[in-house]
């Protein structure tokens, strides 16, 4: 990438637009929401479900993303050891809240986020959150999205 908002047009294309519909200047927005929402997870008060992991990518740089997940965050052992080892901020809130920042050289950590959230719900598991069964495999799918799109752009 040699610009900003180089890497702002790769996530505006892939992720169809930033997380506020209304901006459509690639120099004035930063936010884009990576969730991988579809309409089936809007309830009929027009908003999200509870159970849904929220998760944002906010470009600070052409070499620096910040990942914010809000809500349902999944957590379990194998999330904290990869929160032990990974420079992180988590709050548990009234929601639960992660946030990190990934660069060139280690935006890898998405993948083993995503394996470590994955092995939660892997068969044989037990977890005592029900709708783990489908936050799981979603919230891991769209790090691994992110993931493979980076690795095309960064490389």
């Amino acid at each position: 990438m040699s610009k900003l908002n180089d890497l702002k047009q790769v996530l505006f294309d892939e992720y169809e637009g930033f997380s506020d519909k209304r901006l459509k200047d690639i120099s004035r927005g930063s936010t884009f929401v990576i969730d991988d929402r579809t309409d089936g997870d809007i309830g009929a008060k027009k908003q999200l479900y509870s159970y849904f992991c929220k998760m944002f990518a906010v470009v600070e740089s052409k070499e620096q993303i910040t990942i914010r997940m809000t809500g349902n965050v999944p957590k379990s052992s194998s999330v904290t050891n990869w929160m032990n080892d990974n420079d992180h901020d988590y709050s548990e809130d009234i929601f639960n809240s992660l946030t990190f920042k990934i660069h060139p050289h280690d935006f890898d950590k998405l993948k083993s986020l995503a394996k470590a959230i994955k092995s939660i719900v892997k068969p044989g598991a037990k977890y005592d959150t029900p709708n783990y069964k489908y936050v799981c495999p979603r919230t891991s799918d769209s790090l691994l999205r992110l993931h493979h799109l980076l690795s095309k752009t960064w490389q």
